[in-house]
């Protein structure tokens, strides 16, 4: 009996093992294939990362390739403001080459009275996280020569939450040079204006000028004295209309016709003032011009 017994419990054992060892080789399988799986998903995974890389060296090589020809100045500074980058073309257009200008502060480069400005400047589009901005302002080349500069600055995010700034700039120094030549023109016409204004004003005539559809545009002061009228009431109204009276209208009308031609003129008329009475006057005409030489 103790035989019998024996003999079962170790076809149990037999099978249990024979169990076990079928269950171990079908994980073992599946252990296997799923190593195949996962060693032709990194084959694979290398092979994109190979292919990536190569895309992306290609492309930043290409990337280069066009900004160290492009004919803009273009450069790239960190958050304390040191120059991290600068193209061939905006080293050189200053004067120093690439490595001159990489490691150093942006702001060494600038005319000193417009350093704070600057340096507020980005310290506002850091603070503010300002995606894209522009701004003008003045530098020195290697040789003291000013330059001025306008660029587009863009505040980039790189992968380590870090941020830095990039900009594409030109110089601009001829539109500066340009636009202070007309300020300077702009603010001597200005004190011509005045003077000559001045010297109108105090002198006993009577001033007004019309545009060439014979509307009144202009006005001044002892021009309404002399007719009544006060302020700007006579803007806009027809010169003939309102003051020449009947009889003299054609002497006026050839006047005009003269003046379109460029000629000037003296002649006397009689005129109606406000309060309808009428006095002779004697006109001196003659043909203003706009910067595009009409009259």
């Amino acid at each position: 009996m103790d035989k019998e017994l024996l003999i079962r419990k170790l076809d149990r054992e037999i099978k249990a093992r024979k169990q076990a060892e079928s269950i171990l080789e079908t994980k073992a399988l599946e252990l296997f294939n799923a190593n195949q799986e996962l060693n032709a998903l990194n084959a694979q995974l290398e092979r994109q990362v190979l292919k990536r890389t190569s895309e992306l060296k290609e492309s930043e090589t290409r990337y280069r390739s066009l900004v160290e020809n492009a004919s803009d100045i273009i450069f790239n500074v960190d958050e304390d403001g040191y120059f991290t980058y600068i193209n061939s073309i905006g080293a050189n257009s200053f004067g120093y080459s690439v490595d001159e200008i990489l490691g150093k502060r942006y702001v060494d480069f600038v005319v000193e009275s417009h350093r704070e400005e600057l340096f507020s400047y980005y310290t506002r589009l850091k603070e503010d996280k300002t995606k894209t901005d522009y701004m003008e302002f003045p530098v020195y080349d290697k040789n003291g020569r000013l330059v001025w500069i306008g660029q587009n600055v863009n505040l980039i995010e790189d992968i380590d939450d870090g941020i830095y700034y990039s900009a594409v700039a030109r110089d601009i120094s001829k539109r500066k040079e340009a636009e202070e030549k007309l300020t300077l023109v702009q603010k001597a016409l200005t004190k011509s204006e005045i003077k000559y204004r001045s010297i109108l004003e105090n002198m006993d005539l009577g001033l007004m000028e019309v545009d060439t559809e014979g509307k009144i545009t202009r006005v001044y002061d002892h021009f309404n004295d002399m007719t009544g009228y006060q302020g700007e009431e006579l803007i806009g109204l027809d010169a003939l209309d309102t003051f020449v009276v009947e009889g003299f209208r054609d002497t006026i009308v050839n006047q005009d016709k003269s003046r379109l031609k460029g000629q000037s003129g003296v002649y006397e008329i009689k005129i109606r003032k406000k309060d309808g009475s009428e006095i002779w006057v004697l006109i001196s005409g003659a043909p203003f011009y706009n910067v595009e030489g009409e009259v």
